[in-house]
């Protein structure tokens, strides 16, 4: 078994490749000859290479996660439909090659705060944003992420009116 390569420039040089030719393959680009993309993606499964998510995401400006905050309010952390969701919505985007992060507001912290640094810190691609409100502190930061191209999705679970 060959020896674990675990950066691109290893793999290229052991394909006798260069590093662009051996990253564009990897990426899939049609430019690549099948032939040469299929070598690249074997030999680099059997030399057990993972890309480096920090290059990636500076070259293509996308992190490839789904944000979500976590309101830690207490010992019954997850409710039966947020557990769900949740477990649901990360298979869901696993399917589609990007993964969720889940940003925890401890007690005390604002989920405002939490939600405001996962996306201006460009931490994920988009965010979810659950249990909403008619009126809802959260909706100019997610306007705000919207107007700079950040996906958002929303959910909310019926409540019922209060009475007095």
């Amino acid at each position: 078994m060959p020896a674990r390569v675990t950066k691109l420039k290893e793999l290229a040089a052991q394909l006798d490749l260069s590093i662009t030719t051996v990253s564009r393959a990897l990426a899939g680009h049609q430019q690549i000859a099948l032939k040469t993309r299929e070598r690249v993606t074997e030999a680099a499964r059997q030399a057990g290479y993972v890309p480096n998510t920090a290059a990636r995401t500076l070259v293509s400006g996308r992190s490839g996660f789904v944000g979500m905050v976590l309101p830690i309010r207490g010992p019954n952390l997850v409710d039966s439909f947020l557990g769900e969701f949740v477990t649901g919505l990360g298979e869901g985007l696993v399917s589609h090659g990007t993964d969720l992060i889940l940003a925890a507001a401890a007690q005390g912290q604002s989920e405002l705060s939490v939600l405001r640094h996962v996306v201006e810190s460009g931490r994920a691609d988009g965010v979810v944003v659950t249990r909403i409100a008619e009126v809802d502190e959260r909706s100019p930061i997610c306007a705000s992420a919207i107007s700079h191209s950040s996906p958002m999705a929303g959910c909310s679970t019926p409540t019922s009116p209060t009475t007095g």
